[in-house]
């Protein structure tokens, strides 16, 4: 458990500072959830199958802690049940997070942030032991042992009693841990597809208070400072209406100097990133003439074009800070001074970042803004033509050492979960590579014949086929499915890679096709950059 957090005004505080006189108090308590998250993972290894909480308090310190805690080996989350109207006045520590939450609010949260690491919640939330307790207990018996120390214990000293497990399988060993061995690693965070928000603006225009407002904590560091966000600060969390999103609060577009064209840089690398682009732009003294106001806006207006250059959908937050709206003739000019249109079809909203409301309006504001995102970018990784009840997909999948255990690797799930949500029919074969390339001809003649028994139902098939399959098995399969007469393709196949470069570019998979033609112009002592884009 831990790491604690001192309270200024204490006397724990006090003690703290004594010791450590100039301490920087934030790069402490960093450094403590580091050593809190390595405890986990070494319980974990030492002591097998027991419960470690990913607490509250590593959230407080880092927004990533408990994530950071539940992939090194933690099992259990504290839910707050603090009733809201209370909570505020009731926290343990500075900076404790979620204090606005309600019930249904912590429990999605938890839920997005157990998810977030590839683990799954394993209780209903009713009151209970959880279930590997219940499985590790089951058919134990446990004899209470108690002493005349224990029940009467002397006066100024704690004496407890002792429990005695006679089921070999709860037994603590620190050498080799319990027989019920931990879980495997599970599946990082990166498998958790998420939608990319940047928050784009110039200095002190609200960007790091609306990250504040929407994560619902003190995400990033809000100041009157202007410059005050000196790098691209990273979030994620969960929209309840539109799943994991990853959310980067970017510094100030329009500061000067050498440091400040370094920061311009790197909000534009983070713009190439995000598939939605929240622009926020300070209205609450604006100039009176359009002149005025395009000038005012040029920053915000170059963001918007590259946005669209780069495919983000762009969302522009007019922040009044606690100032009246703003007239229609008045949105009208700021709309035409960052679009350059006189009726833009941008989506924009004015508010107050800091008014009681803002969250629920900013969070309903970029949910619909992704949604309408996520509707205009769908691409599916295969040819429609495949995707339809008619349709018979072969999947081909030669797992190797490297491929983890209880899932398929993401494209391989991606491409299935897309053919099964539209009614297609789905094989799934594992080809024996070793076999398939073996030097001994019976081996390899064995591995085809079995391929070609699987096969041999989506051959039969009268409507659309497709094989798709491993990269790495590509010179085997494609060999295999010639017909022996004519030396003609079966059927046509594809690979898992292609499909993911379709569907992550957008379906622009035609440009690299074109691409391959440039290899016929290639002379003697050409470079060529080879690029990983499959994931």
């Amino acid at each position: 458990m831990g790491p604690y957090i001192p309270e200024d005004d204490t006397w724990v505080a006090e003690d703290f500072n004594h010791v450590n006189p100039g301490i920087d108090k934030k790069a402490h308590l960093e450094s403590m959830v580091q050593l809190t998250t390595r405890m986990n993972a070494l319980a974990r290894i030492t002591l097998g199958n027991v419960n470690i909480a990913a607490t509250t308090s590593l959230q407080a310190i880092n927004p990533l802690g408990r994530e950071l805690a539940l992939s090194r080996g933690a099992n259990v989350v504290m839910p707050i049940l603090t009733p809201t109207e209370q909570r505020a006045q009731y926290q343990l520590y500075p900076g404790k997070p979620c204090v606005s939450h309600g019930a249904d609010g912590c429990a999605s949260c938890l839920k997005m942030r157990i998810a977030s690491v590839g683990k799954e919640l394993l209780t209903d939330g009713s009151w209970s032991d959880p279930p590997h307790f219940k499985k590790a207990a089951l058919g134990a018996s446990l004899m209470l042992t108690l002493n005349s120390s224990s029940v009467f214990p002397a006066a100024g000293r704690r004496k407890f009693s002792t429990i005695q497990h006679s089921s070999a399988h709860i037994q603590h060993s620190p050498a080799r841990g319990m027989q019920t061995q931990a879980a495997p690693k599970t599946p990082n965070g990166a498998d958790v597809m998420r939608t990319n928000v940047g928050i784009f603006g110039c200095m002190n225009a609200g960007k790091s208070t609306l990250i504040n407002v929407l994560t619902d904590q003190e995400t990033s560091i809000v100041d009157a400072t202007p410059g005050t966000t000196a790098d691209t600060k990273i979030a994620m969390m969960e929209l309840h209406d539109v799943g994991p999103i990853k959310l980067f609060d970017t510094a100030g577009i329009d500061e000067t100097g050498g440091l400040g064209s370094k920061k311009t840089r790197k909000a534009i690398a983070s713009l190439k990133e995000s598939d939605v682009a929240v622009i926020v732009l300070d209205v609450s003294s604006l100039p009176a003439t359009q002149l005025e106001i395009e000038a005012l806006a040029k920053p915000e207006a170059d963001i918007y074009k590259k946005a669209v250059h780069y495919g983000s959908l762009p969302l522009i937050v007019m922040n009044l800070k606690g100032k009246e709206t703003l007239s229609p003739e008045a949105e009208r000019a700021v709309l035409k001074a960052i679009t350059g249109s006189e009726n833009p079809s941008v989506r924009y909203r004015q508010m107050t970042l800091m008014s009681p409301n803002a969250r629920k309006e900013l969070t309903k504001f970029v949910e619909d803004g992704i949604a309408s995102s996520k509707k205009a970018m769908m691409v599916p990784s295969l040819p429609k033509k495949y995707l339809s009840s008619e349709s018979v997909i072969f999947l081909n999948i030669p797992m190797d050492a490297e491929t983890p255990s209880t899932r398929l690797l993401r494209p391989q799930a991606l491409v299935q979960e897309e053919a099964i949500r539209h009614f297609a029919t789905t094989i799934a074969y594992r080809m024996d590579l070793n076999a398939a390339r073996s030097d001994d001809p019976a081996k390899v003649e064995k591995e085809r014949s079995r391929f070609m028994r699987a096969l041999q139902p989506v051959l039969d098939h009268d409507g659309p086929k497709l094989i798709v399959t491993d990269s790495q098995a590509v010179d085997i399969l494609h060999p295999w499915t010639l017909e022996p007469e004519t030396n003609k393709p079966m059927m046509p196949f594809t690979t898992f890679s292609i499909a993911m470069i379709n569907k992550i570019s957008g379906g622009r998979l035609q440009d690299f096709i074109d691409g391959v033609s440039a290899l016929d112009s290639l002379k003697e002592g050409d470079h060529v950059l080879v690029a990983e884009a499959c994931n």
